[in-house]
């Protein structure tokens, strides 16, 4: 029983109780936005899983013949062994490689999303913790 008003003992109980009850209440929030995020981490870390992103930018370059006319060629430059290395890919992109692209950028995208949630979960646990140790004070 926590003594908030001592000359009035039946008033501290009942301010109490409703103290109580609204520390509960937010720690069963709490709890249920815990699960809800480690649900999202779990779903994002078993996207990023079945990702195959591809490492480099597609670049392309203008071509010149003999004639004069130019034609556009596609090239991926990445970097291997420290070295930049432009490979390439003609005149359109292949499809597979245009998927790892795609790949790529939506793995970045859910890392971004990934810290947010671990940012959150280790605020509403940090939150939890603090609610834990004044209950266990009282």
């Amino acid at each position: 029983m926590l003594s908030l008003t001592p000359f009035y003992p039946g008033v501290a109980v009942r301010v109490s109780e409703r103290l109580l009850g609204k520390v509960n209440d937010r720690l069963w929030e709490l709890s249920r936005r815990l699960r809800e995020l480690e649900e999202r981490r779990e779903a994002i870390l078993e996207e990023l899983s079945k990702l195959k992103p591809e490492r480099g930018t597609l670049e392309r370059k203008p071509v010149k013949n003999k004639l004069g006319y130019t034609y556009h060629y596609w090239y991926l430059r990445k970097w291997e062994n420290g070295k930049l290395r432009s490979i390439y890919l003609g005149a359109k992109i292949p499809e597979s490689l245009f998927q790892r692209i795609q790949d790529r950028n939506r793995a970045r995208k859910l890392q971004r999303e990934l810290k947010e949630v671990e940012g959150e979960l280790c605020k509403i646990t940090t939150a939890v913790r603090k609610i834990e140790d004044i209950l266990s004070s009282l």
